[in-house]
């Protein structure tokens, strides 16, 4: 009984963070490309894809392993022996909280346009939205049975790890004057 419940537990973290990986790799994919499509000013630097790996990349790896079951994890009925673990379903899922957030970014480097920031704020608006928002990403995939606010009493200490590296290397990198020019921000 405990082999089957950790082997649920596996596959469903293991789920959880391909949806994870396909939702944040979109918005990456799109603020890269759309800016050099539109001909605007570039949005995201190599500086700023790698900051973005080095935040998902353990967020796969480490946090959603982490993860406890879910509480109805021995309640469902066994996966059909030929069913996959990577299924339509999740990358309708995956891709569905991508362009959300997508959009998302899209409005506010906008906005930044359209109230006329500088590039280098309106990157550094739009680059720190999009970490806030791979943190909602992150938090919504925790649990796909429980209320957001429940999944924040769920003990996960690498996942406090991970989003409190990422906000102070965003801190870092919007005031700290070496990094403001390496990522090519303005306060």
């Amino acid at each position: 009984v405990a082999a089957i419940r950790l082997g649920r537990r596996i596959v469903d973290n293991i789920r959880k963070a391909v949806v994870f990986v396909i939702a944040a790799h979109i918005p990456i994919a799109g603020m890269s490309m759309l800016p050099v499509m539109m001909g605007w000013p570039l949005i995201l630097l190599p500086v700023h894809i790698v900051f973005f790996e080095l935040m998902v990349d353990p967020t796969c790896s480490v946090v959603f392993e982490a993860e406890q079951e879910e509480s109805n994890v021995m309640q469902r009925s066994p996966r059909l022996a030929n069913a996959k673990i990577f299924d339509k379903k999740l990358l309708m899922r995956g891709l569905q909280q991508g362009v959300i957030l997508l959009l998302i970014l899209l409005a506010v480097y906008l906005l930044a346009q359209w109230v006329k920031l500088p590039a280098e704020q309106a990157r550094a608006l739009t680059f720190s939205a999009m970490i806030i928002g791979d943190i909602w990403l992150i938090f919504i995939n925790r649990s796909w049975s429980l209320s957001l606010y429940h999944t924040l009493k769920l003990p996960n200490r690498a996942l406090w790890w991970v989003v409190l590296c990422a906000l102070l290397m965003l801190a870092l990198a919007l005031f700290l004057p070496f990094m403001n020019r390496l990522f090519h921000f303005e306060a």
